[in-house]
């Protein structure tokens, strides 16, 4: 057989043991038939994802997917692509699974060659006959396209087919590292119970349910916020759950971050209006014997209270209107600031290392961030001589890095731990790093990455990935 411009059909042979290749490839081949052979299901849903394959056979016992598995998964997506199993053995209930998920074409495993491929015949005639109902085409062309994450899985739980959107959510190798996993796996552990009972409510009571709150875990542990809408959906006969989803991952930590600065900022208000009341205080009874170092204290007060009220505003600025990344001149830019930097502060030893020129993307704030590194690193450094080492590198991945060392105390444990966004800052428990949350949003906002280490013998190294 051939295809509509002359060019021989293409058939993919689904076999872990190559038993199915040394028996049917001289025998299609003679037959008119070009083939090729993946080794898994997972294999074969990524193959066909080209449009390029006219036919699949497949034996049954496979690695992660099973026959059944792969023919559902492939149904949703190819709904008349001639599909032709060979189990190991006569079993009636994989026949009668087969049949119901839609199968192609059925024979043993060690049937005649002439057999196997009289049925292959057979189904892409039959292909060729059906018409493809133009809504349901639509249909599998809209979830397909969506980039709303749509998932499908059956009555137990497994996934028997996604859209691209999920892979991308769930940072996948593709969709078929989810199909016939239970999709209990990907979702956090603190909302299973809740993910169970309402799946039993689509599937049992037919009824649709959401949009549910709930945290994703991604293939790298990396927890995702989302909102989840179920309802029933009818497949080859049975019942099965459509969940669409939205990442709503950003504005939750947002939202997380602006109630943790509203805390820390109300705290610090209360401490510093405290100290500068009572300073006040004992200026009007006499108990002070030197006035002027009193009022100098006060002024520190209010310029430290000043300080973080413009560091929070510009960090409540930056997560209600994100502005967009920018190509950027990664190395002039820290260039630029270095020398700022060394002339307000000419006692420090600013180092500087650069690469050749390195453009990243990054939002226009990320000149402010670089200066925020080195003017911390400087005024918390408590030695007769800060140093601090800015280099500018490309790593393997091709992206560029900034890299801040000092030589002062390390970077506290709480202002680290205040950049994550399930850290709740209780009211006994506020650190002073404003500063380092503002860097670390513009690296996030920038689609970078921000890590603290230690530094040898001492000090902290804070690199920003872009």
């Amino acid at each position: 057989m051939a295809t509509a411009d002359g060019g021989s059909l293409r058939i993919l042979l689904v076999d872990q043991s190559g038993a199915l290749e040394r028996r049917l490839e001289d025998a299609l081949a003679a037959d008119g038939f070009d083939s090729e052979t993946v080794e898994s299901g997972c294999d074969c849903l990524r193959r066909i994802r080209s449009g390029d394959i006219d036919g699949i056979i497949s034996e049954y016992s496979l690695p992660a997917l099973d026959g059944i598995q792969l023919l559902t998964s492939v149904r949703v997506s190819h709904p008349v692509l001639p599909f032709i199993l060979l189990p190991d053995t006569d079993s009636a209930s994989v026949a009668g699974d087969a049949i119901a998920a839609g199968v192609s074409g059925y024979a043993p495993k060690h049937a005649d060659p002439d057999v196997v491929i009289s049925r292959l015949r057979r189904s892409l005639q039959q292909a060729r006959n059906k018409s493809d109902d133009e809504s349901q085409h639509r249909y599998r062309h809209m979830i397909e396209m969506s980039p709303a994450p749509i998932n499908l899985f059956d009555a137990t739980g497994e996934s028997i087919w996604c859209n691209e959107a999920v892979v991308e959510l769930l940072d996948l190798d593709g969709p078929e590292a989810l199909i016939g996993e239970q999709i209990f796996d990907f979702i956090h552990p603190d909302d299973r119970s809740q993910a169970r009972a309402e799946l039993d409510a689509v599937i049992e009571n037919k009824e649709s349910v959401g949009p549910t709150r709930m945290k994703l875990q991604t293939a790298d542990g990396e927890v995702r916020y989302v909102q989840v809408s179920t309802a029933v959906g009818e497949f080859r006969g049975s019942d099965i759950g459509q969940a669409i989803i939205v990442d709503v991952t950003e504005r939750e930590e947002r939202d997380q971050q602006l109630q943790v600065l509203e805390r820390w900022l109300r705290h610090n208000i209360r401490n510093e209006v405290s100290a500068i009341y009572g300073l006040a205080d004992n200026i009007k009874r006499g108990n002070v014997a030197d006035v002027k170092a009193a009022a100098d204290r006060i002024r520190d007060h209010a310029t430290r209270l000043s300080t973080q009220a413009d560091r929070e505003r510009q960090v409540i600025e930056l997560l209600s209107n994100p502005p967009d990344p920018v190509p950027t001149d990664l190395t002039a830019l820290v260039e630029q600031r270095v020398a700022e930097c060394r002339t307000a502060y000419p006692n420090a030893d600013i180092q500087m290392t650069m690469a050749d020129p390195i453009t990243v993307t990054a939002i226009p704030t990320v000149g402010e961030a670089i200066t925020e590194l080195i003017q911390n690193a400087i005024k918390h450094n408590d030695t007769d001589s800060p140093t601090v080492h800015v280099t500018v590198t490309e790593n393997n991945q091709g992206r560029g890095v900034v890299r801040v060392t000092d030589n002062g105390p390390s970077i506290p444990k709480q202002d680290c731990d205040d950049l994550l966004i399930d850290h709740d800052a209780s009211p006994v428990n506020h650190g002073t790093g404003l500063g380092l949350i503002f860097v670390s949003w513009v690296v996030r906002l920038s689609d970078g990455t921000i890590t603290i280490e230690e530094a040898d013998p001492r000090g902290s190294t804070v690199s920003l990935e872009f």
